[in-house]
């Protein structure tokens, strides 16, 4: 074989490894659930959630079970977060730092997976979401 079937063959090998490393272009890879990009992210579509629910009661967020990135254009967050029923109702005007978790019997919480797109700009949305009761 000539040589430069060999150094075909070593830059394919290598990309190979690269990308067994390092996942695929594009693909989700793992995020820290305590940075603050992720933290803002859960805020974010917790903040929707809450508008968009048909629940009367707030939701308090309790902790991001897990937590994905994706660049895209811009970057996807795609979280899995546990989220609680709190006392504060949602036409009132409320602190939610302020607002308690309803226990025992009446504890509602979810766990929900949102997928919320940051644009390069910063221009945040949630894109996908989706809760089932605990």
């Amino acid at each position: 074989m000539s040589s430069s079937v060999y150094l075909v063959l070593v830059l394919s090998l290598s990309l190979l490894v690269t990308l067994a490393s390092t996942g695929m272009p594009g693909a989700p890879v793992a995020a820290n659930t305590g940075s603050e990009e992720v933290k803002n992210a859960a805020n974010f579509a917790l903040e929707r959630f809450n508008l968009m629910s048909t629940n009367k009661h707030i939701y308090k967020l309790l902790t991001v079970k897990s937590a994905k990135t994706q660049v895209v254009a811009g970057r996807n967050y795609i979280l899995e977060i546990i989220i609680g029923a709190t006392n504060c109702q949602k036409n009132s005007h409320y602190n939610l730092q302020a607002c308690k978790l309803t226990l025992g019997a009446n504890a509602k919480l979810q766990n929900c997976t949102f997928e919320v797109y940051v644009s390069w700009n910063n221009v945040m949305s949630l894109s996908k979401s989706t809760c089932k009761t605990l």
